[in-house]
């Protein structure tokens, strides 16, 4: 368990691709219990809220709350208005444009995984106040925000750095939006089928290119790279990141 920063009411924490960040059915130790036993051999009260859980796949920043005071308070700002948060992403192709706004309406579907039921245009209906909707009521609203970094060709596969700004937190919502346009994330063996599906000409690299760009096994390019929590900003960066941008500087 790595630290980035505490106080009385908040711990923050780097996750690690592969962790959990809350317990889950094959009890694999997580982050929650990991930061309960941590407060516990302080004498402290062993209390701990997870504010934005990161899939065990994706690596990151961590906020939890350290008292239900403080919960509350961040679950609230989390709903409304989020903390700014901030991803790296690496993916699969060439992107068509160096910045966008991607937009959809993201379904969940019944065994975990996310569906772009349509476009943000195609399917822009007001409510009585005037509040964007969709047409699919299980549907949400979803958009972000790209900015390519870097792209480069390893093993004869094209691959984009991205930096990308959440507006929406929906479930899934990066690694669908992109793989939905022919960009899934390298490692992302989920949402790769969704490319195929689109008939786009994408296959999994070896685990020897994986190494090359710096991506460990079972790990997804996918990171929560910065939040903003009272006025501070906190972040982490990840290996294949760093390994990207050599690759970029001896070109």
């Amino acid at each position: 368990m790595e630290i980035i920063y505490e106080d009385k009411d908040k711990i923050i924490l780097k996750k690690e691709a592969g962790q959990l960040t809350q317990s889950g059915k094959n009890f694999d130790l997580d982050m929650v219990s990991e930061v309960m036993n941590y407060r516990k051999r302080k004498g402290e009260p062993p209390y701990a809220a997870v504010i934005n859980r990161l899939d065990r796949p994706v690596s990151g920043v961590v906020l939890m709350a350290k008292n239900k005071e403080s919960a509350a308070r961040y679950s609230k700002i989390m709903q409304q208005q989020g903390f700014c948060k901030q991803y790296y992403a690496l993916v699969y192709g060439k992107m068509e444009a160096t910045k966008a706004v991607l937009s959809d309406y993201i379904e969940k579907t019944k065994d975990n995984t996310a569906v772009i039921s349509g476009s943000g245009e195609a399917h822009m209906i007001s409510n009585k106040d005037g509040e964007a909707i969709a047409d699919n009521k299980n549907a949400r609203y979803a958009e972000l925000d790209y900015e390519v970094v870097s792209e480069a060709e390893i093993d004869g596969t094209e691959i984009a750095l991205l930096k990308i700004n959440l507006h929406t937190g929906r479930f899934h919502q990066i690694r669908i939006q992109l793989a939905s346009r022919g960009h899934a994330i390298v490692g992302d063996g989920k949402y790769m089928s969704v490319c195929g599906e689109k008939h786009l000409n994408i296959e999994p690299v070896s685990g020897t290119t994986l190494k090359k760009m710096g991506v460990k096994p079972r790990e997804i390019a996918l990171c929560a790279h910065s939040i903003n929590v009272d006025g501070k900003e906190y972040s982490v960066t990840p290996q294949w990141w760093n390994t990207m941008l050599e690759i970029r500087q001896i070109k």
